[in-house]
């Protein structure tokens, strides 16, 4: 971007990224940072130092003066009123203004169609629709059912990324002597897919347009009394999810601008949607999140215009709405300290965990742990795919051929790495496409090496943190050398050459 973005709110956007890559290369062990920029190069090289080298398992920490601050996702004091209680009340009305004018951009998609109605119906008589394109019949059919309903809808054909159209907008609104009073930001369509198919033009196409529209909107609004400004993105932003890089960086950046503009006194809103019923851009961001994950309920457009009146009443600055069945998130939230007060929440689940799986692979007779391996290798990738019987799976065929798809296989591989207890590579279900195949690969590398490889205690994580201690070990010795002498380096050459000679002769 050529604008001038501030450092912290862009920050956001790579800590939204690194959620994905966490979710889709566990094995990188992607760690978020946030180091003191009050504190000298020294002070901040000493902390990365000790969070590199750091054996807890916190992946998002944040750095200030010598408080040292870890991410946790709580309850919102709103749980219980936007559950899905049907006796679900406001705790406080929210006043719209009949002399205002409220801004809702994102293409006049449903959600942002969904907003202007329920504001109308609050007594809202002044809208401003943002779109890139003309409005097509269905949506020309709304705009007039507001109007007949005793709104003026204004709509401007503008992409909010163009500072130039923005100004214009702005301007025709403050010439209009009816003030701005609010503004409703959308992300609406975006284009996405799993990290390792991406390549620079897949975030141009996307990313800077988004983050430029919402510091545009922010830059032109900053001096107007507004009694809103939110932002709208999606849970997979929020929570992070194989395939929403685009997603989770725009998310990233909207809760970073909400936060700088309360800094500065200003109204900053950021809502992360789950799935919406009939409202089509915010159900496709995140239908990949229910649909390969089925862990989130899609919510009624009741939840969603009870949840925002909630919100807007408010002092919430970045908030995700969304049904969760804790129960299928055991996994997650045992791997992953943000959730860690959800813990006893998610007790329960029908998974077999890692630990009891290892146990009981290593507890089977050798000739019998492939028909194991099948069994869990088919149960795993039923359940990626949704297969109500493993058993119909057939060795053979292969994992495309019945349904598989990039973001999939990633879930595949992310299943098995974690219930092996192991790093397994991002192509594995290319490279090994079947049942038959990716279960030889896994007796392989998997079993024959803990059989073969060390004690008979260690697991193959063991195996590999043996390895690491050996690389550390190394990293040491070479810090000695580093601090040798050129000629006491010559000498130590000179002497590790004669020792190669004699082991040659």
């Amino acid at each position: 971007s050529n604008n001038p973005v501030i450092p912290g709110v862009a920050q956001s956007s790579l800590w939204g990224m690194g959620k994905v890559i966490s979710i889709e290369h566990p094995e990188l062990n992607c760690v978020r940072i946030d180091l003191d920029p009050q504190q000298t190069i020294e002070t901040q090289a000493e902390e990365l130092f000790q969070e590199v080298w750091s054996e807890d398992k916190e992946d998002q920490v944040a750095w200030r003066g010598d408080e040292r601050y870890v991410a946790r996702l709580v309850a919102s004091p709103h749980q219980q009123a936007i559950s899905q209680q049907p006796d679900a009340t406001t705790q406080k009305p929210l006043c719209l203004r009949e002399d205002a004018t409220y801004l809702i951009t994102g293409g006049m998609g449903g959600l942002d169609l969904l907003v202007a109605r329920w504001m109308v119906d609050k007594g809202v008589k002044h809208l401003v629709l943002l779109g890139g394109h003309s409005p097509d019949d269905v949506t020309s059919q709304k705009i007039t059912e507001l109007e007949m309903a005793g709104a003026s809808v204004v709509v401007e054909q503008a992409y909010v990324s163009d500072l130039e159209s923005m100004t214009r907008v702005l301007h025709k609104i403050e010439q209009s002597n009816i003030p701005l009073a609010g503004v409703i930001h959308s992300v609406g369509m975006l284009s996405d897919g799993v990290l390792q198919n991406y390549n620079l033009s897949s975030f141009e196409e996307v990313i800077p347009s988004q983050v430029e529209g919402a510091w545009h909107l922010h830059q032109l609004t900053q001096n107007q009394p507004l009694d809103f400004f939110v932002l709208f993105s999606s849970a997979a932003s929020w929570l992070g999810s194989q395939g929403q890089g685009n997603n989770a960086t725009i998310g990233g950046f909207f809760d970073g601008l909400a936060q700088y503009r309360r800094t500065m006194g200003l109204p900053g809103l950021s809502i992360h949607w789950g799935p919406i019923a009939q409202v089509r851009e915010v159900a496709e961001q995140s239908l990949d999140v229910e649909a390969s994950e089925q862990k989130i309920g899609v919510m009624s457009s009741t939840q969603v215009l009870e949840s925002l009146e909630l919100l807007m009443s408010g002092s919430d600055k970045e908030v995700g709405v969304l049904p969760i069945e804790w129960s299928k998130w055991q996994e997650r939230v045992s791997q992953w300290p943000l959730l860690a007060d959800w813990q006893q929440i998610s007790q329960t689940t029908s998974e077999i965990s890692k630990s009891e799986f290892l146990l009981k692979l290593k507890a089977t007779a050798p000739d019998e742990r492939r028909l194991l391996l099948v069994a869990h290798v088919r149960r795993q990738f039923a359940l990626v795919l949704g297969i109500n019987d493993p058993e119909s799976i057939s060795l053979e065929t292969g994992f495309f051929d019945l349904g598989m798809d990039s973001l999939t296989s990633v879930e595949l591989r992310n299943k098995l790495q974690t219930s092996l207890d192991c790093s397994l590579p991002s192509s594995l279900a290319f490279d090994y496409p079947n049942i038959q195949s990716l279960t030889d690969y896994l007796e392989e590398t998997i079993i024959l090496l803990s059989d073969n490889t060390g004690t008979e205690s260690e697991t193959p994580k063991e195996i590999l943190d043996k390895d690491s201690l050996e690389l550390e070990s190394s990293g040491n010795r070479f810090s000695e050398i580093n601090q040798l002498s050129e000629d006491e380096i010559d000498v130590a050459v000179d002497e590790a050459i004669g020792q190669l000679d004699q082991l040659l002769q």
